[in-house]
């Protein structure tokens, strides 16, 4: 099986993933009507969307190919979110939630950078090899 990188398809995806975080991040989230075992979830499950991000950025964009670019890429893209953030009634620039999402965007964009270099994804016994199309203009 293979999956050709740095296409406008794989472009529209890492698109949808931003749009889908900044959704989630705008809408604020009532935890005081929860269980705890959905609240968890719900926390995890956006936690696994900064790193999935981050992990799409090397296998999208040919020039994000070095962790200084990952460095810079993961910080926008935090303090994007956290911008968009403010203008919702109740939120206020939170540092300690900038650094987090920093930090999980870089962990997913070090792990993307990783498999493009190893040029294969493999996931429960599944390999995908990626076979970059470096023909588009970022």
């Amino acid at each position: 099986m293979s999956l050709r990188i740095f296409t406008p398809a794989c472009k529209m995806f890492w698109l949808g993933t931003a749009l889908l975080i900044s959704l989630v991040e705008i809408f604020p989230f009532d935890n005081l009507h929860v269980r705890p075992a959905f609240f968890y979830s719900y926390e995890f499950l956006k936690a696994a969307a900064f790193v999935g991000l981050g992990f799409e950025v090397p296998l999208v964009f040919w020039r994000f190919n070095s962790l200084n670019r990952g460095l810079a890429i993961s910080l926008l893209s935090a303090a994007a979110i956290e911008e968009i953030q403010m203008f919702v009634m109740g939120h206020r620039l939170n540092i300690f939630e900038l650094v987090l999402k920093g930090i999980l965007i870089m962990v997913g964009f070090t792990l993307g950078l990783l498999r493009r270099h190893d040029e294969q994804l493999s996931l429960l016994g599944i390999h995908v090899r990626l076979i970059a199309d470096r023909h588009d203009n970022d």
